[in-house]
């Protein structure tokens, strides 16, 4: 298949020990059940495209916790059975340019799915390059994969996971302590002032060209996002712990439930919580992963 523009072997999934690895495998009645939901069934399913920015101005110290939420993602969609092209500390061009390439494979017409992770900080409606300049998430990251922009994937469901703060609010429910240490809420080093991004997707007139999006922000507009600088962030490790336990035989609304849950019963050492966010654009149908079977 080539290389990916990071020089990526987009051929080494088929040599990953995580391919595959480490999941239940889908029951024979839920798969004899597949054709009600959407098609999940090719080996690859689809590519996971993962981007983490780690260090930020050209630091040293960077967010310890990013490299092991990216390293959680590529093992999870591994063993779901997903190509996962990973890029690290990328400028707003690179970003775009490897989501704008990913969006434009002719591959695309043979797979089922198409999964996108973006770990960085973050304002409502941007996420952050390395530099803090702004990669706009709607007009920059989803609409390049709407059916207009992107029409190998009409009719098939592309995932987005967005893990970054999405502004500066914190939210304070009952004292309830996760004692993991170092509990701390993602913010860019060099700005002061959060400012707010597109918050709406298009109209009616133009309804027909989104669709099958399912978007995962780690946090509501406007507030937050914690990590945890040993363990990794809080919306990935729920991630990574449902789908493991449970991506067999339950549809992603029912994990994304499980995830929210989770997140939502962790709070900091002063009581801070996190309520993760998700939107469906033109959503129709069930999701479920099948790991082990396919056609």
């Amino acid at each position: 298949m080539g290389l990916s523009p990071n020089g990526e072997d987009l051929d080494a999934w088929k040599k990953d020990p995580d391919y595959n690895c480490g999941l239940p495998i889908a029951s024979e009645e839920k798969w004899k059940e597949r054709n009600k939901a959407y098609r999940m069934e090719r080996f690859p399913r689809g590519y996971c495209i993962i981007i983490g920015n780690i260090q930020f101005g050209g630091s040293a110290e960077g967010r310890k916790c990013c490299m092991e939420d990216v390293q959680r993602m590529k093992r999870l969609f591994l063993a779901l059975h997903f190509d996962c092209i990973v890029s690290v500390n990328l400028t707003a061009k690179e970003m775009k340019d490897l989501l704008t390439w990913a969006a434009k494979l002719d591959t695309l017409q043979n797979v089922d799915c198409m999964v996108v992770g973006l770990m960085s900080h973050g304002e409502e409606g941007i996420i952050h390059d390395i530099k803090c300049d702004d990669v706009l998430l709607y007009e920059e990251v989803f609409q390049l994969f709407n059916n207009e922009n992107c029409p190998a994937l009409q009719g098939k469901p592309k995932l987005f996971f967005v893990q970054a703060c999405r502004g500066g609010e914190m939210s304070c429910g009952t004292p309830a302590v996760d004692n993991a240490v170092a509990n701390t809420a993602e913010t860019c080093p060099k700005l002061n002032n959060s400012r707010d991004g597109p918050s709406s997707f298009p109209g009616s007139g133009r309804a027909t060209s989104w669709s099958d999006m399912y978007i995962v922000y780690a946090t509501i507009p406007h507030y937050v996002a914690f990590q945890n600088e040993l363990t990794g962030s809080w919306l990935m490790s729920a991630v990574l712990e449902v789908f493991t336990e449970s991506a067999h035989d339950k549809s992603l609304d029912w994990l994304m439930r499980q995830v929210h849950e989770a997140v939502m019963n962790r709070a900091c050492n002063d009581g801070s919580r996190q309520t993760p966010c998700t939107v469906q654009i033109g959503w129709k149908k069930k999701l479920f992963f099948y790991p082990g079977r396919k056609c």
